[in-house]
């Protein structure tokens, strides 16, 4: 791997309509949901605490967080993004 390999990673191509469209399936309210409630007990987290979702894509997870309580940043480098259906 080259030196720069960072630099040569472009993640808007990774993560563009393709990524959506293979992955949209799997990127369920159900397993969101399950992931959520995962990180919630894990992370001991508690309503008015301060989260950061790096690398948040479309907000599944940043958006039941928030709905749970906490105030969520969150921040990703791609600009593509779908509103995610939170509880529905």
């Amino acid at each position: 791997m080259p030196d720069d390999a960072a630099s040569t990673f472009d993640a808007r191509k990774v993560f563009d309509q393709d990524y959506l469209y293979f992955y949209a399936p799997r990127l369920t309210d159900g397993r969101s949901e399950a992931e959520a409630q995962l990180i919630w007990k894990l992370l001991e987290l508690e309503p008015g605490m301060e989260t950061l979702d790096l690398a948040c894509g479309q907000g599944w997870i940043a958006n039941r967080l928030a709905a749970r309580g906490c105030r969520v940043t969150g921040l990703d480098t791609v600009p593509l993004r779908r509103a995610p259906s939170v509880g529905g």
